[in-house]
């Protein structure tokens, strides 16, 4: 007869390197051979797919065997489970199932905002003038409560044949809370297009597309990374009248889970949703939308409650903040229920 028993660790750290602890007895007369265990979750598990080798156990012995496991960097905190099935070589059927339940801790997590301005070549904030080279100097702001991992940040200018783009791709170091990094962007905006190409006369004005990721090595499950896209729009200076150098800023909507309690049958979400120009608050269950609310492209700082519909079992919730500038952001979480209703913990 066989026993498995989990014992740790029953909390996990994201990003740390971990092991997942099984005690395996048998109690039985006959030795028995070739165990191996298969993790059972739905495919938004960081588990999911993940493996374990037992081995033999001899007649009234135990063995203790892990899962060597690195807990995503960026998975947000709550609850987590699986089931673990244990097999035997040469047999069809399963021999036991074990369900596990982690806790995976809040981490605090970067936040970017993105500033900008144009620098001609002695350095100074200046005006785009047509075939002379311009600097757009982007600055990053990390005004989140953790630091961030590395970062690559590109720079793109579509197929624009006015636009001569020399370097577009960058490598950043981590970017710790309430810090910031800087980068040179080298243009040149041509008065006739690039490489013979037919243009659509003298441009007025130029947009650039700025894309920010954080960089998770190969291997590591990198889903939930800080991320960020917008546009940055440029007007270029003409006989007619001279515009002031120009500069500006893009914050990335805030969504911060504060508490998840039941009232009447629903979640209640509690958020803090911060940003300078909010325009949208839209609800996700399970790929179905739920909620919308809209604002004014207002300034916010708000405590917002959410009661939301939720079923028993594995309810997979996104919360997608749009602002004025067409920036985005996504909480992802996943709340368990169980089948009485009693709300259980969230998970990413």
């Amino acid at each position: 007869v066989i026993q498995v028993e989990y014992f740790g660790p029953h909390e996990l750290v994201p990003g740390e390197e971990t092991a997942l602890r099984f005690k395996v007895q048998n109690s039985g007369e006959n030795d028995v051979g070739q165990l191996y265990g298969i993790v059972r979750a739905d495919e938004g598990s960081p588990f999911w797919e993940s493996e374990l080798i037992i081995g033999s156990v001899s007649a009234g012995g135990e063995r203790e065997v892990a899962i060597p496991f690195t807990i995503p960097p960026r998975i947000y905190g709550g609850n987590e489970r699986f089931i673990l099935e244990v097999h035997q070589d040469g047999i069809k059927d399963i021999i036991l199932e074990l369900p596990v339940q982690v806790n995976v801790a809040v981490s605090k997590r970067p936040h970017f905002s993105v500033s900008w301005t144009v620098l001609n070549e002695n350095n100074v904030e200046d005006q785009i003038v047509l075939d002379q080279p311009r600097f757009l100097r982007l600055e990053v702001l990390n005004d989140g409560p953790g630091p961030s991992l590395p970062l690559d940040l590109s720079v793109f200018k579509d197929d624009d044949p006015y636009v001569s783009l020399t370097k577009g791709s960058f490598q950043l170091e981590s970017i710790p809370a309430g810090g910031k990094t800087a980068v040179m962007v080298p243009f040149t905006v041509r008065s006739k297009p690039l490489n013979n190409k037919e243009g659509q006369g003298t441009p007025a004005d130029i947009t650039f597309q700025l894309s920010g990721v954080e960089d998770i090595e190969t291997g590591i499950d990198g889903r939930f990374r800080e991320r960020f896209f917008h546009d940055v729009n440029l007007t270029i200076s003409n006989a007619a009248g001279v515009i002031d150098y120009q500069k500006g800023q893009v914050i990335k909507p805030s969504i911060q889970l504060k508490n998840l309690g039941q009232k009447e049958g629903a979640a209640e979400l509690g958020i803090r949703l911060e940003d300078d120009n909010i325009r949208y608050l839209a609800v996700f269950v399970n790929d179905v939308k739920t909620q919308l609310e809209t604002f004014a492209d207002e300034a916010i700082e708000q405590d917002i409650t959410l009661p939301i519909k939720i079923d028993a079992g594995l309810n997979e919730i996104r919360l997608i903040a749009t602002d004025a500038d067409d920036v985005i952001s996504v909480l992802p979480l996943r709340v368990w229920v169980s089948a009485s209703q009693d709300l259980a913990e969230v998970a990413p």
